[in-house]
Order: C-alpha cells, then structure tokens, then sequence
C-alpha cells in the first residue's frame, strides 16, 4: 500500500490497479476511498478443511461499494 501511495502523484492519469490475490477489503476501501483507484485483483480461494461455517447457517454476507451516481445530458436533451 505504501507503495500505491507513493506513486498516485506521480500518476495523475492512473484509474485503478490490477494486483494478486494479496489485497484484502482494507486494502480495497483504501485504494477507493483515499487515491480514488479502482481495484481488481483475483478472489481467493476458500480455506481448506473448514467443517464448520464461520456465518449462521453458512451463508455469504455480500459486500460493495457505491461508487457514485452521474446523468449525462445529450445534445437533444435527453437524459441517460
């Protein structure tokens, strides 16, 4: 991360970050929130030899983040 931080002034132009396996949901909300970088990495694997759910009854709690919400306004006026 540090180094991330010490290259988004050197990047004006950079948009996001394509890494490994190694960034977690912290690492995420930091390159999103404080650079402005969106992030891509793959999903890791499911932990070997867990019997038991960590959650109730096993299921996924789903997360994400809203990014923002924009209308763009066309010649003839219309609004997408």
């Amino acid at each position: 991360m540090t180094s991330f931080e010490r290259l988004a002034p050197l990047l004006p132009g950079a948009q996001g970050v394509i890494y490994d396996t190694a960034l977690r949901g912290t690492h995420h909300q930091h390159l999103l929130r404080d650079l402005g970088w969106l992030s891509i990495n793959r999903v890791t694997a499911a932990a070997a030899g867990a019997h038991k759910p960590r959650r109730a009854e096993g299921r996924r709690e789903p997360k994400s983040a809203h990014v923002e919400d924009k209308s763009i306004h066309l010649a003839d006026g219309q609004i997408c």
